[in-house]
């Protein structure tokens, strides 16, 4: 995977990675890995604010679980994906690649000029 892949095609590497069973979602197992390696990964320069990360990614997850037993979660890719678009920290945290968020483009019509 080179870093001229679309943002979707660098996040579905992403996921890959993580899925160790190669099962098509990411587990409660799995979450604890990319946990780990994060912390291990950025704990060292910035422990407080990693920490923090870290339990907002878990806020996230028990939102996508849905009530369901935490321990039960499972990821898609899609899910992973949007996930990461919509929040730059943790895909800073997880994510190998420098992705900017994508936003919507506004086109703004020149205002007529009144005299």
């Amino acid at each position: 995977m080179t870093s001229t892949g679309s943002v979707r095609e660098k996040l579905k590497y992403v996921f890959r990675t993580y899925d160790h069973d190669k099962d098509g979602v990411i587990n409660r197992k799995e979450i604890d890995r990319m946990v780990k390696i994060a912390m291990r990964l950025h704990a060292k320069d910035d422990p407080e604010n990693t920490a923090r990360i870290i339990e907002e990614l878990k806020r996230s997850l028990e939102q996508l679980n849905q009530g369901k037993d935490f321990d039960d979660i499972q990821i898609t890719s899609k899910e992973f994906i949007q996930l990461l678009m919509e929040n730059k920290e943790l895909c800073e945290l997880v994510s190998p690649f420098n992705i900017e968020p994508v936003r919507d483009t506004v086109v703004r019509q020149p205002h007529a000029q009144t005299k």
